[in-house]
């Protein structure tokens, strides 16, 4: 049914490991699948090429580029394009039947073929005003400890022959173990991709409080750790707040646990707002906050502070039946340089700036005490 009579070709070894070396340094998924399309139908001097990939257990189209009539189309363009369901028991389809069986498929003209059902590519003709002849269909199958995964297909339509510049077989024009041997690098660095990005997402909701969507405490740790290395890298100040709002408890007492939250989300939006965009907050635990500056020394880190303060004051917050209540705040501020012959650590920095916090509740809350930066 599948043509199996592949020629070798041949092609320099420079271009095939510079194709190689561009899959592998590509880090955004769509950048590398529409590399992938184009390299396949350069590679198989193939007039027009379309890319599926995985989805909800069927084939769903991702990129379409036709040479001939200048047509380059991603997923936004096309909302009509069907999804091929991939069934054992119904691969009719060409594509369908290179995903399910995991072989390569080559036809030499659709029109004469009687293997596979081509009305979809019949149909599309008649739209674009285009005659699909020859195709070569290549399951994505990339490879991750040893098992091998699917994770689209790649149609290379109409070969045109180098000499005459006519539609040929792409049996005539395509290095086919190449080709598998292309296809199954760009799969397995899509897959580490997509692994990658995966961990990186489980990483981020990991370090997210998910009441106020802001950093939470292991964000904090996380971050302190890298601006205290980078302090001691360039010698520049890292300062340290930790806010708390004064008398929560009297909030939740008198209003409910759910205007509670409703005014933790709202303070996080405010915090976020008063600060630059280079500057990182998160949720220390409890109704604490904690604001991270980098480059900013001990005047300057004063300064946010009492900012903050000011704001928090002056802000109204809402109750879930609608009533406006006030806060205040306390805020201990802590900045320091990591010098080289520093005794010094983060968990002496991070005590000491809670320490602050404490002194500023102490003098009667809704101020600010901070510690004077520390070379040991």
């Amino acid at each position: 049914m599948v043509d199996k009579d592949y020629t070798t070709g041949s092609h320099p070894y420079s271009e095939i490991l510079d194709i190689i070396l561009a899959f592998s340094c590509e880090v955004e998924r769509d950048k590398l699948l529409d590399m992938l399309l184009t390299q396949m139908m350069n590679l198989t001097n193939s007039d027009a090429g379309t890319l599926y990939t995985i989805k909800d257990v069927s084939l769903n189209f991702s990129i379409v580029k036709n040479k001939s009539l200048d047509i380059s189309k991603s997923m936004e363009d096309v909302i009509d394009w069907p999804a091929i369901p991939l069934d054992e028991t119904n691969i009719n389809n060409i594509s369908a039947y290179a995903a399910v069986k995991r072989e390569v498929a080559l036809i030499t003209d659709v029109y004469d073929d009687d293997s596979f059902n081509f009305t979809g590519a019949k149909t599309y003709d008649a739209r674009i005003g285009y005659r699909t002849q020859s195709m070569l269909v290549l399951p994505l199958i990339g490879y991750d400890a040893g098992k091998s995964v699917l994770l689209g297909v790649i149609q290379l339509i109409n070969a045109i022959d180098h000499d005459t510049g006519r539609v040929t077989s792409h049996s005539k024009t395509s290095n086919i173990p190449l080709l598998t041997a292309l296809s199954c690098i760009a799969a397995s660095t899509l897959l580490t991709m997509q692994y990658a990005q995966e961990i990186e997402a489980l990483n981020e909701i990991t370090l997210k409080d998910a009441l106020t969507e802001i950093g939470n405490r292991r964000y904090t740790d996380k971050i302190l750790s890298q601006e205290w290395n980078l302090s001691f890298q360039k010698q520049q100040p890292v300062s340290f707040l930790i806010i708390d709002i004064d008398h929560f408890k009297f909030v939740n007492d008198n209003y409910g646990h759910v205007s509670g939250d409703m005014v933790l989300k709202k303070f996080a939006v405010i915090l976020r707002r008063a600060l630059r965009t280079t500057d990182y907050i998160s949720r220390w635990g409890g109704e604490e906050f904690a604001v991270i500056l980098s480059d900013i020394d001990s005047t300057g880190a004063r300064v946010v502070a009492e900012k903050i303060r000011l704001i928090m004051e002056k802000a109204e917050f809402e109750t879930v039946d609608g009533e406006t209540i006030k806060i205040t705040v306390s805020v201990g501020v802590h900045t320091n340089i990591v010098t080289h012959d520093s005794c010094y650590s983060l968990t002496n920095f991070i005590a000491d700036t809670d320490d602050a916090l404490y002194e500023a509740k102490r003098a009667g809350r809704n101020r600010i005490s901070q510690v004077e930066p520390k070379k040991k």
